[in-house]
């Protein structure tokens, strides 16, 4: 039996009430899956039913009165990209500046290349482009 991975994908289906449409998107799970899978590894998928994503409740935890990404290298879906999709206006926050805002050291590609992240055990992707990497780098953390 490999090692087991769980990836908690969002079950929002709209941005807030404007109707938008928003989710993930089949990349963002398809290529990790096949190189993880590929590597040995298990791995399972899990929704929460309505309520914040994963990455909204990352923001206010703090571990010693300090933001828990504070110092911590990393990247997300950049204001630029945001911007590009004419969504900015309907997001409770910009969440490349509010990661900036929290102490991260947050680091971007051009709009949609491209763009992982490593720090010590924890990778981001900035977009769907970033899967693959996002897959081959747990793969050689979890080595």
């Amino acid at each position: 039996m490999g090692k087991k991975i769980l990836v908690i994908l969002t079950s929002a289906n709209k941005i807030g009430d404007s109707g938008k449409p928003t989710g993930w998107y089949l990349p963002e799970l398809a290529h990790p899956y096949k190189d993880l899978v590929g590597a040995g590894f298990e791995m399972d998928s899990v929704s929460p039913k309505g309520g914040k994503t994963p990455i909204v409740s990352l923001v206010p935890v703090r571990i010693n009165g300090e933001p828990i990404v504070k110092g911590r290298k990393l990247t997300s879906f950049s204001n630029a990209e945001e911007d590009s999709m004419q969504l900015s206006s309907l997001m409770p926050f910009m969440l490349e500046t509010r990661l900036k805002e929290q102490g991260a050291q947050y680091t971007a590609a051009t709009p949609w290349q491209k763009h992982v992240v490593v720090d010590g055990k924890l990778v981001t992707g900035q977009n769907p482009n970033s899967a693959a990497g996002v897959g081959q780098a747990i793969i050689q953390l979890l080595k």
